[in-house]
């Protein structure tokens, strides 16, 4: 068993990067590229380099990093996290292959300008997706077929408050060009409403005097939002449409034909009416059913799309771990 002590561990100190040089000259699979080792010179303030808004890692995460540089246990490669590079192309977040994203994802927005997106369930912490460096924006994302919806600062490895982030929140604004929510988790209560999380408009922060929006007016922002992405679907793929319908015109003229003549016995008019019956109860229920799924739906969008409804253990900022270990 390895154990390392945050105290005796500081990345001002040029061991360190020693240690950095060592270990990538004895891996091919380097754990950072060049310009990733120029960002990691901002745990290094100097004169010539001073400290800038740009957000580090907590202290008690140290021993993590370093220990990572050898053991190689959680970070992604450099190879690996380019697989999780993010664009913003006319105003859709695709990755390199140009998939729109979906989902809830863990985001890092470099010094750079460089953004990673992984999606929660295949890359744990924030720590383990942009491997320690500098961030200027770090959190969870929620989008919807590649629209933004909601960007918060959610990360324990980081902890970034709100104003800390506002050059990387500019950054999304800037080139999203459309508002979305900000989820702010930088004060945690348990016994405070929503745990002490707060939801803005991205662009009322940028304002004068921005204000947290009520739970309300949080779930029309979303259903604003959702019914611009259901509008956007069907010009998307119009020619689908239009092949499945010739498809089902053709397959209904084949059944016309052959249920055309109906049977000589004297219940024919029996069972049109039958029939009838059947397909208006038909109609009744898929309707009932349409309108259940609505109704979920739009109580699930605030639950889908923020996290202010799952608890407070799943607020990074209330989690605490000062010791890194590795079996």
């Amino acid at each position: 068993m390895l154990y390392f002590k945050s105290k005796n561990i500081n990345p001002s100190n040029l061991h360190f990067y020693y240690g950095i040089l060592d270990a990538e000259m004895r891996n091919q699979d380097i754990l950072y590229s060049e310009k990733d080792l120029l960002l990691l010179s901002h745990y290094h303030p100097s004169p010539n380099n001073p400290k800038t808004d740009t957000i580090l890692m907590q202290p008690e995460y140290y021993p993590e990093m370093l220990a990572e540089r050898f053991l190689r246990k959680n970070y992604l490669s450099a190879q690996k996290r380019a697989q999780y590079r993010t664009f913003i192309l006319n105003n859709v977040f695709v990755d390199d292959f140009n998939n729109r994203l979906d989902g809830e994802y863990i985001y890092g927005l470099l010094p750079d300008h460089r953004l990673y997106m992984a999606p929660i369930r295949e890359v744990l912490n924030h720590s383990h997706l942009i491997a320690g460096l500098p961030v200027i924006a770090i959190g969870h994302a929620y989008l919807n077929n590649g629209y933004l919806i909601t960007l918060s600062n959610n990360s324990g490895h980081y902890k970034p408050l709100l104003p800390k982030m506002m050059s990387g929140i500019k950054w999304f604004i800037k080139k999203y060009s459309s508002d979305f929510l900000i989820e702010d988790h930088s004060t945690p209560d348990p016994e405070a409403p929503d745990c002490g999380i707060k939801i803005y408009s991205a662009f009322a922060l940028c304002g004068m005097h921005p204000q947290a929006l009520e739970k309300a007016d949080v779930e029309s922002f979303i259903n604003h939002l959702c019914t611009i992405v259901l509008t956007e679907k069907p010009q998307e793929t119009g020619e689908e449409e239009e092949s499945e319908e010739e498809n089902d015109e053709e397959n209904s003229l084949a059944i016309h034909t052959v249920i055309s003549s109906p049977p000589s016995t004297g219940y024919q008019d029996v069972i049109p009416n039958t029939q009838q019956n059947l397909s208006s109860m038909d109609v009744h229920a898929s309707l009932d059913k349409e309108n259940t799924n609505n109704e979920e739906t739009e109580l699930s969008l605030i639950q889908k799309f923020t996290s202010i409804q799952r608890g407070i253990e799943y607020c990074r900022f209330n989690r605490i771990r000062k010791n890194w270990r590795a079996i």
